[in-house]
């Protein structure tokens, strides 16, 4: 683990020299690791895959629960200032953290259920296969390089914060934040699995065969002269 981020920081590092247009191409490495993987056949809807997509789905599940308890926490903030006219700096962080939270590790699980604002300028009139060509590349250019440069920029970030054992700024606060930032890196990874899982449903869908033309699909049975004949023997009938 620690020689692939190290990669990455490299490869961060000069494009940042160079100018970040070699940004798309980031999510290449993957892809090559994915369509490896399928080649070999041990790339199979019951194992890794399946491993990310339901681990993005249990997770999106307990952590809907921190929007109850956040509404919650708001409410009680609320309260306590204006009918007590008392403050507790915890208890209103306790809100950023779980918004925090609940945005963090809930983007792949809303990945997942295609829950994020999309601009159909060009998927919604497509077929299936063109939706499924638009969220291959998708995948590939676009949110991999993203997950992976976040990846890579929070790394020092984060590390710095362990190192500090960063806590609150203010007095009385939750001294936690070090562990809070550490979520920034495990969703780029979550995001990162779940682009695996989308690639391996828009394969799916493009190997599907199109359905034949009714004419074709089922045979003589639907010729002009066999529905004659049907139509005679239902009148006869």
């Amino acid at each position: 683990m620690s020689e692939f981020v190290t990669l990455f920081m490299e490869w961060s590092g000069f494009a940042y020299d160079i100018g970040y247009w070699p940004f798309p191409l980031m999510g290449l490495p993957l892809y090559l690791l994915f369509l490896v993987l399928l080649a070999l056949g041990r790339w199979t809807p019951i194992d890794l895959i399946s491993l990310m997509d339901q681990l993005n789905e249990h997770l999106g599940r307990l952590i809907s629960w921190l929007t109850l308890t956040m509404v919650l926490l708001t409410f009680a903030v609320a309260l306590m200032r204006y009918l007590l006219d008392l403050g507790w700096i915890a208890l209103q962080e306790a809100i950023v953290y779980h918004y925090a939270l609940v945005f963090m590790l809930g983007l792949a699980y809303t990945l997942r259920h295609d829950g994020h604002v999309r601009v159909d300028i060009l998927y919604r009139g497509r077929s299936p296969k063109g939706r499924a060509w638009i969220d291959h590349f998708g995948v590939i250019f676009m949110l991999w390089p993203t997950a992976l440069f976040i990846l890579t920029m929070s790394w020092d970030y984060v590390s710095n914060s362990w190192a500090l054992r960063e806590g609150s700024r203010e007095a009385g606060g939750i001294d936690l934040v070090w562990v809070l930032k550490s979520i920034i890196p495990i969703m780029a990874l979550l995001v990162v699995f779940q682009g695996f899982v989308q690639l391996s449903h828009t394969l799916r869908t493009l190997r599907k065969k199109p359905h034949p033309p009714e004419s074709q699909q089922y045979g003589a049975a639907c010729t002009p002269a066999a529905l004659r004949e049907q139509n005679h023997a239902v009148e006869g009938g």
